[in-house]
């Protein structure tokens, strides 16, 4: 079944709404590019009240040594990283690790595979994000890269595929991507960036519809 990763919770709502529907995970930001940073307080109020669901510290420029602060504070599940830290020094946060590969237009199986390998021993996840550069799914017909090259590297690593996904994307993705599991943010998300819980609960049915 493909998994779900609900990223960037904003509050405790959020969180208790996501283990209940069985999410599979969800992501407490502490990236500032990406936007909403949660306080240790605050992630530290969601996660005594929730369980079931795995939970995701996301991290950004922070060093090795402060990614290690935050997690003698919080207990999080994985750890992803969005920059380019070697992957000797991951090693030494002793937590499961997602990476994140940031995906370009015109990408190739060749370019994304010469990111990924050096992290292959290290990280259990990859993310594939188009997120950075503003890629959407969109049609398979119009689509600016060649999809069949993300079907490819999920068939050699176990990936999450995250594109501003909807629910009628998700379903295209499952279908012809097959992916681990989709990572979902903005498309899920109203003009004021609350959570549209219909759109989460189509993509959780059609996850189990698209077996």
């Amino acid at each position: 079944m493909t998994k779900i990763f609900l990223q960037q919770i904003h509050d405790l709502h959020e969180a208790r709404y996501a283990a209940a529907m069985d999410i599979d995970f969800i992501g407490f930001n502490f990236d500032p590019v990406l936007g909403t940073v949660l306080t240790f307080e605050e992630v530290l109020g969601i996660q005594e009240w929730i369980t079931g669901v795995k939970k995701v510290a996301i991290f950004g420029e922070q060093s090795i040594e402060e990614i290690q602060i935050f997690l003698s504070k919080i207990q999080v599940d994985y750890v992803q990283i969005n920059t380019w830290t070697p992957a000797s020094e991951l090693t030494k946060l002793h937590v499961p690790i997602i990476k994140k590969i940031p995906i370009v237009h015109d990408v190739s199986f060749e370019q994304l595979n010469f990111l990924a390998e050096p992290y292959k021993n290290v990280a259990d996840y990859f993310l594939l994000d188009g997120y950075n550069h503003n890629i959407t799914w969109g049609s398979f017909d119009n689509q600016p890269f060649e999809w069949k090259v993300i079907a490819k590297i999920c068939q050699v690593y176990p990936c999450f595929v995250g594109f501003n996904l909807t629910p009628q994307t998700v379903s295209e993705v499952i279908e012809q991507i097959k992916p681990f599991g989709v990572a979902v943010h903005k498309g899920i998300r109203n003009e004021v960036q609350e959570l549209d819980f219909d759109a989460i609960e189509k993509i959780i049915e059609m996850r189990t519809t698209k077996l």
